[in-house]
């Protein structure tokens, strides 16, 4: 019930839940990095495809316009409409996607055509994924299921019958989204926000009640808010661990210069300022990651070295995210 959708493949492990502890952290450590008080999957999943992955500063060298299409809410914070909630855009990546606007012509802050249809198929995708994860984790039963949508839609229980049921769902959205498309493409390249499955249609209304069934047997079931629980305290605890090379305590940053000490593997000023512990947190974090830290153009030291620390976690899954907090707490030794 974690699993990321489309631009969530930057949320940290345990989902929302997850990147709820990330806000607080930050905030609670009083830093002045705004963006991070905002930290969500979504600005989190652009900073990696357009500059995390790779060997270069292009992230994955995608086309601009699948840039484009991945950014479901086209704002940074300073720019972030009064009625929005979220922001799609760290400060440091703006300039990532003002130059793949540049390339097509596109207005920054206009949401981009193929964005709604990335969007409407992560939506649609996704809410009977959540049908699938109940039924595969034993919380729902496919006789749960029919009782729910009825014969006409799912004939027998038989497990088998989940596949067809979700093909002709998901093949009557498709229809639906690809005619609206079509037909209110001018409106659409206006920016004009729109949805592409009709709020009046009968698939939005079943897909509608297919959310509102996931979020009442599924999401709320006991065992899935455990281990929401649980791994709200496990960013938390990594946060606690790692953060202490961004500051040994709230007003208290740790010092640039000994945090480069680490980055230049310099021995001497290590065993003199006895980082022996930051030492070992500082080699846990990805290489490759550690090398994009040195990217000057990306905001000050203080926000590229929190964005490292993120970048590890945010990377991490369900399970290593856990291994790594009991092995910190030293509740595992491996």
């Amino acid at each position: 019930m974690t699993a990321g959708h489309r631009c969530d493949i930057g949320n940290p492990p345990f989902g929302h839940l997850g990147e709820s502890a990330v806000r607080e952290w930050f905030r609670g450590a009083k830093l002045e990095l705004p963006d991070l008080y905002s930290f969500d999957g979504n600005p989190q999943g652009f900073r990696l495809i357009s500059f995390l992955s790779g060997n270069d500063n292009y992230g994955l060298n995608l086309t601009a316009t699948l840039l484009l299409s991945s950014v479901k809410y086209p704002w940074k914070l300073e720019n972030k409409p009064p009625d929005a909630t979220k922001i799609g855009l760290f400060s440091s990546d703006w300039q990532s996607y003002c130059d793949a606007c540049e390339k097509l012509d596109w207005t920054p802050g206009k949401p981009f055509p193929f964005m709604l249809l990335m969007d409407t198929a992560d939506e649609i995708a996704y809410s009977m994924s959540d049908l699938e994860d109940g039924l595969e984790k034993g919380i729902i039963t496919m006789r749960d299921l029919q009782d729910e949508f009825g014969k006409e839609r799912l004939p027998t229980t038989n497990i088998k019958e989940m596949i067809p049921f979700k093909t002709r769902v998901i093949n009557e959205a498709v229809e639906e989204a690809a005619h609206s498309f079509c037909h209110q493409l001018g409106q659409i390249l206006e920016g004009d926000k729109f949805f592409l499955i009709n709020k009046t249609s009968d698939i939005h209304h079943f897909l509608k009640k297919v959310k509102n069934f996931a979020r009442k047997k599924i999401y709320a079931d006991r065992s899935a808010e455990q281990i929401e629980l649980a791994g709200r305290s496990v960013i938390r605890g990594l946060l606690n661990h790692f953060g202490s090379l961004i500051c040994s305590k709230p007003d208290q940053p740790f010092p640039e210069n000994d945090f480069l000490s680490l980055i230049n593997n310099n021995s001497d000023t290590i065993k003199q300022r006895e980082l022996d512990f930051e030492l070992r947190l500082f080699r846990r974090l990805p290489i490759s990651y550690r090398e994009k830290y040195n990217d000057g153009a990306r905001g000050t030291e203080s926000l590229r070295r929190s964005h490292l620390i993120l970048d590890f976690i945010s990377g991490m899954t369900d399970d290593f995210a856990l291994e790594t907090y009991q092995i910190l707490e030293g509740i595992r030794i491996k």
